[in-house]
């Protein structure tokens, strides 16, 4: 796939500052996103996510990826973090920034590549996910994909003015519902 990894109507490639630097931020700045992100409880400026790119650029450990459309728009983001590749695993995460375009299955088919890039080019084992309780898009899209809650944290975090569970999640290669439209690797 010469643009990053393609599904049916988005795509994921590296995130990068000078494209995706404006977008993150705007994303970033809405309260609908932060009362879903752990860590969340304060919207980010720009200089904010100017230090944030910064970080990730450094970090060996973590892979992001801007998701677009085909028609190379960016709509959301996602990532591998902490990836251990001794033990095959890592954390993800992901958003879909733009509004318009959430909870019609972008998030879906983007934690479908995700899986895809994690399991058959990185070679990871275990994915592993956590959300808040309330977040029911990211409940179907975990189910979606075979992941199995092995946890919840009770009162782990304080969101919108109370305590709350969050929950967590692990995905096995075994266990991932690969689209047909992903192809097999040999």
């Amino acid at each position: 796939m010469p643009h990053g990894w393609e599904g049916p109507r988005i795509r994921l490639v590296p995130l990068e500052r000078s494209l995706h630097l404006a977008a993150m931020t705007r994303w970033r700045q809405d309260p609908d996103i932060a009362q879903y992100l752990a860590g969340g409880w304060r919207l980010k400026s720009g200089h904010d996510m100017e230090a944030w790119f910064t970080e990730i650029e450094q970090k060996e450990d973590e892979i992001h990826f801007a998701i677009e459309t085909l028609a190379g728009e960016p709509i959301g983001w996602t990532a591998l973090r902490d990836v251990d590749l001794r033990l095959g695993h890592c954390e993800t995460a992901s958003l879909i920034g733009e509004a318009s375009l959430r909870r019609q299955g972008y998030g879906q088919e983007a934690a479908h590549l995700r899986a895809y890039y994690a399991f058959d080019i990185v070679g990871l084992r275990v994915l592993y996910s956590e959300h808040y309780p309330y977040n029911t898009a990211t409940q179907r899209m975990m189910e979606a994909l075979g992941a199995h809650v092995w946890g919840i944290k009770p009162e782990a975090n304080f969101k919108n003015g109370r305590y709350t569970d969050v929950v967590c999640t692990f995905l096995r290669r075994d266990m991932w519902r690969r689209p047909d439209w992903l192809p097999e690797l040999t």
